[in-house]
């Protein structure tokens, strides 16, 4: 619940990041800096021993990295200890989630695809196609990767896009990424078409945040106009007629959160 806090923040980190490919150096990073402001608790051995965590073997194949990223304060076997927690919790999302890694193959495969300015069709029943600029989503938009480049970096190819034109600044692309943007991609298109849908409802749409919808309505039709909203919210896109959604909210005579 809210009032375990870093429980909390530590499912909604893992949950979040690992769906993007988060790697386990930074989530051990953004674990210490979203843990140590509620009574420095670190991952440790409560972590560990249910989890199967060999720290020595951790230790012998990653110890020049653990000592490299080691912070103030904090001693070698501790930050080993958080280290190597980190790393078998992704690992473990990682094998007990198999699809979501392969998809970031499929999107890391696609840019290829791109740069070869090639049609070729991902996802289920060919929902996303690529195209010479870049993602081609069901509505017709585009996630336009800019002058997108490869090199070749070992036995890798290394993607990079046009960040800043009168710098020559470059940002990466890689799969985990491109799953990144597609689904906040399809997840905006979802909010926005909703929206349009309470405005043919006859519903005043004022404002949003996020995933949230802001609508003003008189006070005595409040409960109505909420459930309604919830109605619209809650139906799937043509395009995804399986996609479970689902919404909650509530009313007030100002906004709040």
């Amino acid at each position: 619940t809210k009032k375990d806090k870093n429980e909390r923040f530590l499912g909604k980190t893992i949950v979040l990041g690992c769906g993007y490919g988060l790697g386990f150096w930074k989530f051990q990073s953004m674990l210490r800096v979203g843990m140590l402001g509620d009574k420095g608790r670190l991952l440790g051995y409560d972590i560990a021993e249910p989890l199967g965590v060999d720290v020595d073997a951790f230790r012998h194949r990653y110890i020049g990295k653990v000592r490299e990223t080691l912070p103030p304060g904090v001693d070698e076997d501790t930050h080993a200890l958080h280290c190597a927690c980190a790393a078998k919790i992704i690992q473990t999302f990682r094998d007990n989630k198999p699809k979501i890694p392969e998809f970031w193959q499929t999107c890391q495969q696609a840019l290829g695809s791109i740069l070869r300015g090639e049609e070729v069709e991902l996802g289920r029943n060919g929902l996303i196609k690529t195209c010479k600029k870049g993602f081609l989503l069901p509505n017709g938009m585009i996630i336009n990767y800019v002058e997108l480049e490869a090199k070749q970096q070992g036995r890798r190819i290394e993607y990079s896009i046009l960040k800043n034109r009168k710098k020559g600044e470059r940002s990466k692309v890689y799969g985990g990424l491109c799953c990144e943007n597609l689904v906040q991609a399809l997840s905006r298109i979802i909010l926005t078409d909703n929206m349009l849908k309470m405005r043919n409802a006859g519903l005043h749409v004022a404002h949003q945040v996020h995933d949230e919808i802001l609508v003003v309505a008189r006070e005595v039709e409040a409960e109505k106009t909420y459930n309604l909203m919830g109605a619209i919210m809650s139906k799937p896109p043509v395009w995804a007629a399986d996609l479970p959604l689902a919404s909650e909210g509530g009313w007030d005579r100002r906004y709040i959160k």
